[in-house]
């Protein structure tokens, strides 16, 4: 094992010393190299892989970066601001939308995007930011394809004229698609997430929203306590 004093990260988010060195050890008679970042001062071992580092080894299973990151694969930058006190992107992420939801529900994010009458009825101190048209409304769906056949020899009788004499077996597989369920109106307040479509109307508390991925033409949506995604797009959603 040859220590090297390159540091691809510059303090430890253990025991944030910046007494970091690199190692590589050779497995299976030099066929494997694995390679490691080391922590002199606290024997935290991060392994190398693909520019990333996984957090592996610690002597003091209680630290709190060890319990909230161990195993997890993150670059070097995302070590550094977790021993610098910071997050990783995930986390990070997670907690922006927290607060962005929180500041919405409490009025402090002003902006008012009106492209459509909404047809919410709103409650006791309900201000509407945002309402668009022509919002399309997916969600997974659950399809079943059959396969079948015959089982047995085949007897031609005549040309172009054969007769099975086994019998008819089928299989069916069943696999999820993003399906079409409706169209209609997405209106955005400060309580609530409401779709108005002409079959299917969905309203959604701000504070059941737990994560909001942007598309180029759209979002998706997950809800606490539903374990199906939610799609909705449309040329202008600005979410």
């Amino acid at each position: 094992m040859n220590n090297t004093q390159t540091k691809i990260i510059d303090t430890c988010p253990i025991c944030h010393s910046s007494n970091i060195s690199e190692s590589a050890t050779l497995y299976l008679f030099g066929l494997i190299k694995i390679q490691s970042v080391i922590c002199n001062s606290c024997q935290a071992v991060f392994r190398i892989k693909n520019h990333n580092l996984k957090l592996v080894k610690v002597t003091e299973q209680k630290n709190p970066v060890w319990q909230e990151y161990q195993k997890q694969l993150l670059t070097p930058r995302e070590w550094n601001t977790i021993g610098k006190g910071g997050m990783s992107d995930i986390k990070q992420h997670a907690a922006d939308r927290v607060h962005w939801f929180g500041e919405l529900r409490n009025g402090k994010i002003n902006f008012t995007f009106i492209q459509a009458n909404t047809p919410v009825i709103l409650k006791n101190n309900e201000k509407v930011y945002c309402a668009i048209s022509g919002v399309i409304l997916k969600e997974p769906r659950a399809v079943r394809v059959t396969h079948g056949g015959y089982a047995g020899p085949t007897v031609r009788i005549a040309k172009g004229v054969s007769f099975h004499l086994g019998s008819f077996g089928s299989s069916s597989q069943s696999h999820q698609e993003i399906k079409t369920i409706d169209k209609g109106i997405l209106t955005l307040t400060n309580q609530r997430l409401i779709f108005s479509g002409a079959m299917k109307t969905i309203s959604i508390s701000i504070d059941k929203i737990v994560q909001i991925d942007p598309f180029v033409d759209g979002i998706s949506l997950h809800k606490e306590g539903r374990e199906k995604t939610q799609y909705f797009f449309g040329e202008k959603i600005l979410m």
